[in-house]
């Protein structure tokens, strides 16, 4: 578009506005492709941007489900290695939401693998692992069976 000196236009009309994020100290636009929409808040946003209030949410579920605070839920990803328990895929460095790979559909956060009978937690698995272990309904005998008939489906030549 081709702005002349007789354009309605304002300068200031044209500036996006910007906020900056409590959490993270970013300087962002102020739109709702960055912080939520929020009626009382600064330019009807939330105060934080969306992906700090992912992180909070994140955390604050873990630790109200299972009772973990974020220094355990730390320790927890370090004695892993930051990896799934079971395939061994990198999780999305979660504490950090200038990555541009966290938080993509929540897909690589770690998921907290427990017990459903005992509520003992067994580990950190990924969105997958986590899934496979719920759909075999911790049935160990199943996850056997899938393997042998993986096995012996194979087309590779043993």
């Amino acid at each position: 578009m081709i702005f002349d000196k007789n354009s309605s236009f304002s300068k200031s009309s044209l500036e996006i506005k910007t906020k900056i994020c409590p959490r993270c100290r970013r300087t962002l636009p102020a739109t709702p492709n960055y912080f939520y929409r929020r009626k009382k808040g600064k330019f009807g946003l939330d105060s934080s941007c969306k992906e700090c209030l992912r992180i909070y949410y994140t955390l604050r579920n873990i630790e109200k489900r299972y009772n973990i605070s974020k220094n355990q839920f730390e320790q927890m990803i370090k004695k892993q290695n930051n990896c799934c328990a079971i395939c061994g895929v990198r999780f999305a460095d979660l504490f950090h939401p200038h990555n541009r790979e966290a938080f993509t559909y929540h897909a690589s956060a770690p998921r907290v693998d427990h017990d459903h009978k005992s509520g003992d937690i067994r580990g950190l698995l990924c969105e997958k692992c986590n899934l496979l272990i719920g759909e075999a309904h911790e049935n160990t005998l199943v996850l056997v069976n899938a393997i042998k008939y993986l096995r012996r489906n194979s087309k590779q030549s043993k």
